[in-house]
């Protein structure tokens, strides 16, 4: 169990510009001499910040973490828009600022921009667009914008809950160069599945004039550390230069540099329950346990994983507690909302269960087998 745990978990990396997620994923299997790699939630090639690498057991927490709140800082140019909504596509649009608008747009600390930055806070309903990798009859639609051709895809529903504006440049555009334009640098919180791309169109529209995101940096997934990330390029070297292209050697080099988070660590948003052998034992198995006896010696409460420490609070109070940020508190409601459990055996995370309407804690997810959890107890307890 204990290799098993050192081959899995979440890498942290900070994805540079003009490289698709696929291809950081590419580049990182390779270093990690292993196949099982994925990612949690793609980023634009001309994006950039955290992109949590999932590899070994931990590309089983994917459905989990992928529904996870992100974070966005966006510069969005006001007055020129794209076929691709980004600072990559041909210019489809032009609205250009005249000085009394530019003027008007600026008053009064930027009132009119901020009003209309703030109206994106909310529930609503969100097109991908058509430069994007959602498939529509087993193509992405990307391959139909290439052909000209505008394909009717379904909206789904996204929720912005946070949308401020953070300051305004003056400035001119990089597409064409004689034309004004106004750069609002926003930053946004939103749920999973959001295109902020489309939120940037969208804002054009609200301030009569056109628009694209000619920046954008994922700063937050979850409660996931984004200061631990490393780059692309760090990576690399470490791999190449430092590591000899020793893959063992250079996964325990990023662990112990911070850059690796533990299964416990990367599904620390969820409640957590510490068990027994023998319940640990049944859960290996695939088998449900009685919620109420496992929270019997707690008094009630569960435990929960904060800081990747083990920690006992009462989950409402801490979804109330004011001195928790919006984030955290929107991130741990919808976690529990789910009914999700995280099950700890000794420390380490040995399954996912879901708690059910028979007050039983049912796996959904198991980390370990049953002969693991026999060979580890005989080794620690020897």
């Amino acid at each position: 169990m204990k290799d098993q745990t050192l081959d899995s978990g979440v890498l942290l990396i900070n994805k540079p510009k003009d490289i698709s997620s696929f291809g950081v994923v590419s580049r990182v299997r390779k270093m990690l001499g292993r196949k099982k790699v994925g990612h949690l939630g793609t980023l634009d090639p001309f994006a950039v910040g955290l992109l949590p690498i999932v590899f070994g057991r931990g590309t089983r927490l994917t459905q989990y973490l992928m529904d996870h709140d992100k974070v966005y800082r966006v510069q969005v140019v006001l007055g020129i828009a794209t076929d691709t909504m980004d600072r990559q596509g041909a210019v489809v649009a032009k609205s250009p600022l005249s000085e009394e608008r530019i003027l008007e747009l600026l008053e009064h600390d930027s009132q009119i921009i901020r009003f209309a930055v703030g109206s994106l806070v909310g529930v609503q309903e969100q097109k991908p667009p058509m430069y994007s990798a959602v498939k529509v009859e087993g193509k992405p639609l990307y391959y139909y914008a290439r052909r000209g051709e505008e394909i009717a895809r379904a909206s789904r529903e996204i929720e912005v809950y946070r949308a401020e504006l953070l300051g305004v440049k003056q400035g001119y555009s990089l597409h064409s160069p004689e034309d004004k334009i106004l750069d609002l640098d926003i930053i946004i919180h939103c749920s999973k599945g959001t295109y902020i791309r489309v939120l940037a169109d969208e804002l054009g529209r609200r301030l009569d004039s056109a628009a694209h995101a000619s920046e954008l940096e994922r700063v937050k997934v979850g409660s996931l550390p984004n200061e631990q990330a490393i780059t692309l390029t760090e990576a690399e070297s470490l791999f190449y230069d430092d590591c000899g292209q020793d893959s063992k050697r250079w996964v325990n080099t990023v662990r112990q540099l911070g850059h690796v988070l533990d299964l416990e660590q990367a599904a620390s948003d969820f409640p957590a329950q510490n068990l027994d052998d023998a319940q640990a034992l049944k859960i290996a198995s695939g088998m449900a346990i009685s919620a109420s006896e496992t929270l019997a010696g707690l008094d009630g409460r569960q435990s929960r994983l904060l800081g990747g420490q083990p920690a006992y609070i009462d989950s409402a109070d801490f979804i109330q507690n004011e001195s928790a940020s919006a984030f955290a508190r929107s991130t741990v409601s919808n976690s529990l909302q789910k009914n999700i459990i995280c099950l700890l055996w000794r420390g380490r995370l040995i399954a996912l269960a879901r708690l059910t309407e028979d007050d039983k804690f049912q796996p959904e997810t198991v980390f370990v087998t049953r002969e693991e959890l026999l060979r580890e107890r005989g080794n620690e307890d020897s």
